[in-house]
């Protein structure tokens, strides 16, 4: 049976515990959002951190100390050597690119996918830069993720759909968010793994080297 996860949603100040409720409620195990969730909350909340950096000296001033504090960290590259920077830091999990029908925009081409395979990186699409694009140039955007999601196969880098709602109107059940995929012309199974098999399996990797008795792949501090 599938747990299925929306890795990012951006609950404005006083919509956190509704848009958890909601969450639940359309049949997601967890979500993955910023700060500190309510102590009651109705569902798994995966620790997540998104930046932004305008340069590679912006990435690692943002990464520096935030490892340990966020289950997840995700970078949006703005330029190419962000994007290159990213891909090989340990402590970046997802690449996230801006959605921009323009043909200088950066994008996950064939050399950044090549070391996201190599660094262990995932490749991170959020529904939100789809549904809220232009649609005089929709098509342009779908082709261009079209290719991304490609580059990344190619390279064995698993890719991530995450809803990016920030309210309850831009939340979608899990089918409904997996089905965006059909633009690309994903399969129903595959669509339905980026919402489930490959977020968990980072998740699960995150909170294992999280854990106080982990050292290293494969290494750990047993109790006595």
């Amino acid at each position: 049976m599938r747990r299925f996860i929306d890795l990012q949603i951006l609950p404005g100040p006083g919509k956190t515990a509704e848009m958890l409720s909601h969450a639940n409620h359309l049949g997601y195990s967890a979500v993955g959002c910023g700060g500190d969730p309510p102590s009651d909350a109705s569902i798994d909340v995966i620790s997540r951190l998104d930046v932004a950096p305008r340069s590679q000296q912006d990435l690692q001033r943002m990464l520096k100390g935030n490892r340990r504090k966020h289950e997840v960290i995700s970078v949006l590259c703005l330029s190419k050597g962000v994007a290159r920077r990213a891909a090989k830091n340990p402590r970046v999990d997802l690449l996230r690119f801006p959605r921009c029908p323009s043909r200088r925009t950066v994008w996950l081409d064939r050399q950044q996918a090549a070391l996201a395979g190599e660094g262990g990186c995932q490749f991170e699409v959020v529904a939100s830069d789809l549904l809220t694009q232009d649609p005089e140039k929709l098509g342009y955007v779908i082709k261009q993720l079209e290719k991304e999601v490609l580059n990344a196969r190619r390279y064995d880098v698993p890719v991530v759909l995450s809803s990016g709602a920030d309210s309850v109107n831009g939340m979608r059940a899990p089918r409904s968010l997996a089905a965006l995929m059909s633009l690309i012309g994903l399969g129903e199974e595959e669509s339905l793994d980026l919402v489930s098999v490959n977020p968990w399996a980072l998740v699960e990797r995150n909170r294992d080297k999280l854990s106080a008795s982990y050292v290293s792949p494969g290494v750990r501090v047993m109790d006595s």
